[in-house]
């Protein structure tokens, strides 16, 4: 009896060890469950379209570009309609994303997200919609930033023009 005894206080014991050093999870909150954006730029998912990493460079004129990754993680292709800006200033793109597929547009790309005029200074946000099908789109607001201030986005941008 006392041997039944002991067996059941040590699988009490180890189970109240093995609680008591993995609880802490029990309550707290899980840190990598938390979606952010690791870089400069933001993020939107519309149905089977992700736009990720958008952000918008400012050339110190007039001129920007909308620098951002589509995904499309559907089969189908799908015409995706992005809104810059809002009211008179809006500037409506057209892209289609082919099914399954990633597409990067750079400001060094020929098929460039060219905002002329960009009416929103760097260091503001500019409203960007995204939106395709019968999906309800969705509206991020996209950082804009001096192209020639951050070093590690030298090759997304487009090089200024010789001067005579």
């Amino acid at each position: 009896m006392r041997t039944r005894a002991r067996v059941i206080a040590s699988i009490v014991m180890a189970a109240t060890v093995a609680l008591g050093t993995t609880s802490c999870n029990l309550l707290a909150p899980q840190a990598t469950l938390k979606k952010y954006d690791p870089s400069d730029g933001v993020s939107a998912t519309v149905g089977d379209v992700a736009v990720r990493n958008a952000i918008v460079f400012a050339d110190g004129e007039d001129t920007g570009f909308l620098l951002a990754t589509v995904i499309n993680t559907g089969s189908a292709p799908h015409s995706v309609s992005i809104q810059v800006g809002s009211g008179d200033d809006r500037q409506d793109f057209t892209l289609t994303v082919a099914g399954g597929s990633t597409t990067t547009y750079s400001a060094g790309d020929a098929q460039r997200l060219e905002l002329d005029p960009l009416q929103e200074p760097a260091g503001a946000v500019i409203p960007v919609f995204v939106q395709y099908g019968q999906e309800e789109g969705v509206e991020i607001d996209v950082p804009v930033l001096e192209q020639d201030t951050f070093a590690e986005y030298a090759t997304l941008t487009p090089t200024p023009a010789p001067s005579e």
